[in-house]
């Protein structure tokens, strides 16, 4: 349990200071989201480690409420780190947006287009083409990341199961633990059983040795005696 309490301490500051990276993209400049997200991405590779450091421990600590609040503050652990990524990849996909969609209003910006009454003909219908490709590519971009986001929900999905399929491992050896556990409790009152009935038959031994003795001893002191009333009488 020692074990489990150290890298699940070490888990929580992480998990602490993984969040506080999350608020800060928040606040970040557009420009400075990147190296904020690359941070992210480290702090998370230490946090899956910590997770596996525990997930090891978890197998060492014997059934009872011990497991039991160590297996529920691993969870909830998963489920916070599980979040922090979803938050993470929103961001990601924010911030390539922002990137995408902030670059093409800065163009936008600086043409200054005439208006529409100082325009010929040809130049309106060329605004209009121009105005329904950028939607079209913009729309295209939003499709991007909306597909992005879906992978990403499917690959916390995937985790997810894999996570369950471990959680059930760590159950099915802890039953085969206990089944074990169970054996050697029946052999070890076995061998104490027979040892309990080795003790009493060397007990019984020695006390029909000890009931022999004394039949002979006081067989030889009543013969002895008999001759030597015989003698007497003689």
């Amino acid at each position: 349990m020692d074990d489990f309490n150290y890298y699940h301490n070490s888990l929580k500051k992480k998990l602490d200071k993984l969040e506080e990276l999350i608020e800060n993209l928040e606040l970040a400049k557009p420009e400075s989201i990147h190296k904020l997200i690359q941070e992210c991405d480290q702090e998370v590779k230490r946090i899956n480690t910590d997770l596996e450091a525990c997930e090891n421990a978890i197998q060492t600590i014997e059934k009872g409420p011990d497991k039991t609040g160590a297996e529920k503050n691993y969870m909830l652990a998963k489920e916070r780190l599980d979040k922090c990524k979803t938050e993470i990849e929103f961001r990601r996909g924010k911030g390539q947006s922002h990137a995408l969609f902030g670059m093409q209003m800065d163009e936008e910006a600086k043409e200054q287009p005439k208006r529409l009454g100082e325009m010929g003909h040809q130049q309106v219908i060329e605004r209009g083409d121009n105005l329904y490709a950028e939607a079209e590519n913009r729309l295209a971009n939003a499709l991007g990341i909306t597909e992005a986001s879906k992978q990403v929900v499917g690959g916390i999905e995937v985790e997810l199961k894999q996570q369950e399929e471990q959680i059930d491992r760590i159950q099915d050896k802890t039953e085969d633990l206990r089944s074990n556990l169970k054996r050697a409790n029946k052999i070890m009152d076995l061998i104490y059983r027979r040892y309990l009935t080795d003790k009493c038959i060397v007990i019984l031994i020695i006390m029909i040795i000890i009931i022999l003795i004394v039949v002979i001893v006081f067989g030889a002191i009543k013969g002895g005696k008999l001759k030597f009333a015989t003698d007497a009488i003689t």
